[in-house]
């Protein structure tokens, strides 16, 4: 329960202040879910999922937290190709938030997302990986993730990746 938390929690804030700019545009003010869905349902816009994903995870626009509405409107985002909601997607199949746990599905989405260009789905990856948060600790591969979220420019990336090498040359 204390990971699942804490990878919750740490999803929340990197995503919150990462360069990708669509979920900061989610707040709780002048948002309009029926034009939002319509645009996600019609026009299959994955940004317009993605924000119905952010406004059902997090119970905005006087819309009741729903995990599962939220699980749909991410899954849709990602298979659209856009990155941060394949990171939420990743993390909802790891929590078992709105769907049964797959950790698989969970590492494969989450690596899907550091495709699309969010590092910092490497970022969680490394930790995962690190701290044998759902899986066995892998220290190898938690620095090659901590890499590849540090060649993408995450200072915390480079940062975690100094720190584990460290630790698997001693």
């Amino acid at each position: 329960m204390f990971k699942k938390t804490l990878l919750s929690l740490c999803l929340g804030t990197i995503l919150a202040f990462s360069s990708h700019a669509s979920y900061a545009t989610v707040s709780n003010q002048n948002i309009d879910v029926k034009n939002i869905t319509k645009k996600a349902e019609i026009e299959d816009d994955a940004i317009s999922q993605f924000k119905l994903g952010i406004i059902y995870k997090q119970g905005l626009a006087d819309e009741k937290q729903d995990l599962k509405k939220a699980f749909k409107w991410f899954k849709k985002a990602a298979e659209n190709d856009h990155g941060e909601a394949a990171a939420f997607l990743g993390m909802a199949y790891i929590n078992g938030e709105g769907t049964k746990q797959n950790i698989n599905k969970g590492i494969e989405w989450l690596e899907q997302a550091g495709l699309f260009g969010v590092a910092d789905a490497y970022g969680l990856l490394g930790a995962i990986y690190e701290q044998g948060s759902f899986v066995e600790s892998d220290l190898n591969k938690a620095m090659q993730y901590y890499k590849e979220a540090c060649d993408m420019k995450s200072k915390d990336g480079c940062a975690h990746y100094e720190r584990v090498a460290k630790l698997v040359k001693k």
